[in-house]
């Protein structure tokens, strides 16, 4: 038999009520250890796109569109080559954020992403004009390379810590780099 418990409610929880979850906690970073490497930088070149940077790219899309259905009379590659031009258009104009780089001693932080050495092959150090990256190449297939700016005095403490636990290897330019780097993608 049941004890009587009445109308104490008190200690039931309705289940249509939102629960509050906790947000996770931030990333803690050590500051003051002398084995990692903290900065902020750019998450890629900003370069500036003005109308005539868009007006090539426009009658670039429209003579390819055009073309492909002339010699096809496919209406859906003509409508993939516009959405991809537009599609492509749209990712030029979004502008670069901030980010807080770490280097710990097991793990790179990027922003409030954790990657441990181990998911990467090999780095290599890219200059473009001015300005120097790492190019972080995965060891999974379909994980995309990881390209993080930093500022030039800090690149010996950077490639000293990172060759410590990945394998350096220069990397050549493929032609799709030196495609946007022309284009100033």
């Amino acid at each position: 038999m049941e004890p009587n418990r009445g109308n104490d409610t008190a200690n039931m929880r309705p289940s249509i009520l939102p629960q509050t979850v906790p947000s996770p906690p931030a990333l803690a970073v050590p500051e003051h250890d002398p084995s990692v490497i903290t900065w902020n930088a750019s998450e890629f070149i900003d370069h500036q796109k003005n109308f005539i940077w868009f007006l090539p790219l426009t009658l670039v899309v429209i003579l390819l569109s055009g073309l492909v259905y002339l010699t096809t009379r496919g209406i859906l590659a003509t409508l993939v080559i516009l959405l991809g031009g537009v599609a492509f258009s749209l990712f030029a104009r979004q502008k670069p954020r901030t980010l807080s780089y770490s280097l710990l001693p097991t793990t790179i932080v990027v922003g409030d992403k954790k990657y441990p050495y181990d998911d990467f092959k090999t780095f290599s150090i890219v200059q473009e004009g001015p300005i120097y990256s790492v190019f972080l190449e995965p060891i999974r297939r379909f994980m995309p390379p990881l390209s993080i700016y930093f500022p030039p005095e800090e690149g010996e403490k950077i490639f000293d810590t990172l060759a410590t636990h990945i394998p350096h290897q220069e990397r050549q330019s493929d032609p799709v780099d030196s495609l946007m780097r022309r284009i100033r993608f």
